[in-house]
């Protein structure tokens, strides 16, 4: 499958991917399509982020991440799906690079039902460390009810300064 992906076979790994339903193999091909065909694998990819599988949106997610801004559309997609961890992976390939209208979509999940979710968008967001995201985080500050996501939240506001520029939890001082 790799190698039909470095010969640049776009046409053979769509025909591959829409002929099985083996996890691992539409993996493989999904990720030698986004290194063969980028603009075939959005399209094909965009449509497996609404699988029912996971494995398979899961895939489809990680290929879209490595497009970059073209996957954009797909990864957004992805936070529709009903499974949490399928919504984890694409809130963290959004936050890899977000554009404005990502970073939109990764604050509204901010209101996801799953906490764990919502903690996710929470450090997606931090790290992003914009102050449109900032102010997002604020304002999800104030009504999020949840702990673990309030914690997230709180330091992702604090950013990097919370240990120090260093990061060594010490505040940046070091003995030698």
């Amino acid at each position: 499958i790799r190698a039909l992906g470095t010969l640049r076979h776009g046409d053979a790994l769509s025909a591959l991917v829409a002929s099985v339903t083996d996890p691992e193999i539409v993996a493989a091909a999904v990720s030698a399509l986004s290194e063969a065909d980028a603009e075939r694998a959005q399209g094909v990819c965009t449509r497996l982020v609404a699988r029912e599988d996971p494995a398979i949106a899961s895939a489809a997610v990680r290929a879209l991440g490595r497009l970059g801004e073209r996957g954009e559309a797909g990864l957004e997609g992805a936070l529709l799906h009903p499974n949490d961890e399928v919504v984890k992976l694409a809130l963290s390939e959004l936050g890899r690079a977000p554009s404005a209208r990502a970073l939109e979509h990764v604050g509204r999940a901010l209101d996801h039902a799953s906490w764990e979710v919502r903690r996710v968008a929470a450090e997606v967001l931090g790290a992003e460390g914009s102050d449109e995201a900032l102010a997002l985080l604020r304002a999800r500050l104030e009504r999020e009810s949840d702990a673990s996501v309030r914690d997230a939240i709180m330091i992702a506001l604090a950013g990097p300064d919370l240990f120090g520029a260093s990061g060594d939890g010490w505040g940046g001082t070091e003995t030698k």
